[in-house]
């Protein structure tokens, strides 16, 4: 009661005797009045967090890229007019009427990832693998931001990401039976198949090849896709030639060589593997480890590099006898080597475009866009896609302007509700309102007593009600912590709640003074 008398500035005994009666009377029977306030203030919470939680859910992937985005395939007509839609596209006075963010072209392509079972030194290397479609990305894009937000990245390697590297789905190595790699493995590669064509026979070889893996994250954009590159890696694994020159830099055993690429599974081994190969050749070679390649779950490969000074080198076919006889007593297998270093074929020729790709602020003028592009260009984009977009766009103006009504329906309720209940009880009382004025009680020290009544009424039903409504959404987020569709911590609650005092208190003021304005005599005698 004391706190009660310093917070409300109660100095008499007539001041708190008046103060508390008048409090009680208003709280209603069983603090009726309060539990009616506290119940709509609570739903009114509810229905403003959930707005705002989604209208957020929606914001996000309304400036998410992986939203805001449209693809046109890229047909040999589209090719020839690519440089001439760069061009129109980037122009930032067309972007900007469009609210276009930037648009570029990428590749999709097949991987032939191996399953954790594979065993390259027991199973043929064309067996135990699962291709997986994948797209490249320009490291300068603004998808990959997104690609590499903290709720997207399960796993990262140390260090930078470098031009051969692959960012992968957790979904892809649940395909292949590999589990995520643990916060503490600094690097992690994947086996892959790389398939070798004969041009004139036509005749396919498969190899075993290590590419590593940057980073594996909850989704890539894109429908389908389960890895993103650079255009590096497509480059070289598809040999491209760019600037007259091939991007191949994949190395291998072949016909005619000096050098021969095999894996093992220790380093120990090179010794042995030396002596072997001067036993069975009567060559020294170099052996040299030339790369290592570590699979959490299966341990480390080592890479070797068998080189002959001598122009007198095994044949092909010789030193694949050498390997199956020599595998009896270790592992050892053959297998391609990558290598992905110079500054050659880092980016993607605009020929080699499968897809056209436009990324947008918003959505908002999509259709607009599309009718640009077939009359400029009479390139027809896929209706789904415009209307999908509008939709989403729509969607969430709508989204945005019901919460404005929820906003302003739940301030209405209990503004309406809080001045029902001050109006009656005053409109109840003017006999004794009118006594008091009569004995020179003073209309301001009435004000100032129901709007501190009012006012108390308010904080306490916002406290408890907000109280409630944090549990609500700490259990929401308990339940669904990636994608929670509740916030009752946004400004938007601040604001509102200082509109409803603000409100409450103005339209009680107006009520008092209404009825207080009367004589004396009128509200004695209820005239």
């Amino acid at each position: 009661m004391g706190i009660l008398k310093k917070i409300h500035g109660i100095g008499s005994d007539f001041e708190e005797v008046f103060f508390f009666n008048e409090y009680q009377a208003l709280a209603g029977r069983g603090l009726r009045t309060i539990l009616a306030l506290v119940t709509i203030m609570f739903f009114t919470f509810l229905a403003l967090g959930f707005a705002v939680g989604g209208m957020e859910n929606l914001k996000k992937k309304m400036d998410n890229p992986f939203t805001n985005w449209v693809n046109i395939d890229v047909t040999s007509a589209i090719n020839q007019q690519s440089k001439r839609i760069q061009e129109q596209y980037n122009r930032q006075s067309v972007k900007d009427s469009f609210n276009l963010k930037n648009m570029n072209g990428f590749n999709r392509y097949v991987l032939d990832f191996y399953e954790m079972d594979f065993d390259p030194f027991s199973h043929q290397p064309d067996s135990l693998h699962r291709n997986s479609w994948g797209r490249t990305i320009e490291p300068d894009e603004p998808l990959l931001e997104n690609v590499f937000l903290p709720k997207n990245v399960l796993w990262k390697s140390a260090g930078d990401i470098e031009s051969c590297d692959i960012i992968v789905t957790k979904s892809l190595l649940k395909a292949i039976k590999f589990e995520l790699p643990k916060k503490t493995d600094s690097v992690f590669f994947l086996p892959i198949r790389y398939e070798i064509v004969n041009k004139q026979t036509y005749d396919n070889e498969s190899l075993l090849m290590y590419v590593r893996v940057f980073a594996v994250v909850e989704e890539i954009p894109g429908l389908g896709n389960r890895f993103i590159s650079f255009p590096k890696l497509h480059n070289v694994i598809h040999a491209r030639v760019m600037d007259g020159k091939t991007c191949q830099s994949i190395e291998r055993n072949k016909k005619g060589a000096t050098n021969y690429f095999l894996i093992t599974n220790a380093s120990d081994n090179l010794s042995k593997i030396e002596s072997s190969i001067q036993e069975k050749f009567n060559l020294s070679p170099f052996v040299d480890i030339e790369n290592t390649y570590l699979i959490p779950q299966k341990g480390i490969s080592y890479g070797v590099r068998i080189s002959f000074n001598s122009s007198i080198a095994p044949s092909l076919d010789e030193f694949r006898s050498f390997l199956k006889d020599f595998g009896k007593t270790l592992p050892v297998c053959e297998y391609a080597f990558f290598d992905c270093g110079g500054e050659q074929c880092e980016y993607l020729d605009a020929e080699d475009f499968y897809y056209l790709a436009f990324h947008f602020n918003e959505l908002e003028h999509i259709r607009k866009f599309k009718s640009d592009i077939l009359e400029n260009f009479d390139i027809e984009m896929d209706m789904s896609q415009v209307e999908s977009k509008e939709n989403f766009w729509l969607v969430t103006r709508l989204t945005l302007l019901i919460s404005l009504i929820l906003l302003s329906f739940g301030i209405l309720s209990i503004v309406i509700y809080v001045n029902s209940i001050l109006r009656n009880h005053l409109y109840n009382i003017r006999p004794n309102l009118g006594t008091f004025q009569a004995f020179g009680l003073r209309n301001k020290f009435l004000t100032k007593t129901y709007l501190k009544i009012i006012l108390s009424f308010l904080v306490l039903s916002i406290i408890i009600s907000y109280f409630f409504t944090v549990l609500v959404d700490r259990i929401e987020l308990f339940l669904n912590p990636e994608n929670s569709m509740f916030n009752i911590f946004s400004p938007w609650i601040a604001v509102a709640i200082f509109l409803l005092v603000v409100i409450s208190l103005g339209l009680a003021i107006k009520t008092i003074k209404k009825i207080l304005s009367d004589t004396p005599g009128n509200l004695i005698y209820e005239r």
